[in-house]
């Protein structure tokens, strides 16, 4: 009889299927929103300074803040602006 017969556990390692979507805001990202409202053609780099955060963190909480629909980037990567929405 063979005792490792039952299934394997399944390890989840993506976020969970009912995670609130309207999720509130970090301080950090609430940061961010009034750092490029100030001047919006802040770069990553910018940020990361003003906020002593690292550059990671800010490409991150930045990339939450376009996919939550409350901030986007306005043209080019190097000449754009951030548009706080």
């Amino acid at each position: 009889m063979n005792t490792l017969s039952s299934p394997a556990a399944t390890v989840h390692r993506n976020a969970p299927v009912n995670a609130p979507i309207n999720a509130p805001l970090s301080s950090l990202q609430v940061q961010l929103l009034k750092l490029v409202q100030s001047d919006p053609s802040a770069s990553y780099d910018q940020l990361s300074s003003l906020t002593q955060k690292d550059r990671t963190t800010i490409m991150r909480n930045m990339a939450k803040l376009k996919a939550a629909g409350r901030a986007q980037r306005v043209g080019a990567k190097k000449s754009g602006h951030w548009q706080v929405t």
